[in-house]
């Protein structure tokens, strides 16, 4: 999601047997000084199953129109509802961006109400690939 102040990106970081995590990217425009982003809520719906984080929703402060990166574990069992054919879903975030002023995210005073829809899929086995190159500084809690 792009605005006015600032972007969040959300992607699918993990996905296991066991669960997967999603990673939250927030950035602002660097004259808006420093800024805490937090997730306020979060929640994993796949096929009508409601799934909460393993973690409570943790927060990061950016500055200098540098990235904050959030991490969400979801930790239930992925592999049997892929075996039921139980693969698309929504992540829901609510997220509020502070800057000590409110941040022009999206016309609400810098809170963010992101649903994303998501889909499990198979495309082939799994392929290693460099993270950092990928997503420089991106550091996991």
């Amino acid at each position: 999601m792009q605005a006015k102040d600032g972007e969040i990106r959300v992607w699918i970081s993990k996905s296991g047997k066991e669960g997967l995590g999603a990673t939250v990217e927030a950035r602002i425009d660097s004259s808006r000084g420093e800024c805490v982003a937090s997730v306020e809520d979060a929640r994993l719906v796949i096929d009508g199953t409601a799934i909460d984080p393993a973690a409570p929703p943790p927060s990061a402060t950016m500055a200098g129109g540098e990235p904050a990166y959030l991490y969400l574990p979801f930790i239930f069992d992925n592999e049997a509802m892929w075996n039921d054919g139980r693969v698309r879903g929504t992540l829901h975030l609510a997220m509020k961006i502070d800057c000590g002023r409110p941040a022009a995210l999206d016309g609400t005073g810098g809170r963010i109400q992101l649903d994303m829809p998501i889909r499990h899929v198979w495309d082939g086995p799994h392929k290693q690939i460099d993270r950092y190159k990928v997503k420089p500084g991106l550091v996991r809690p």
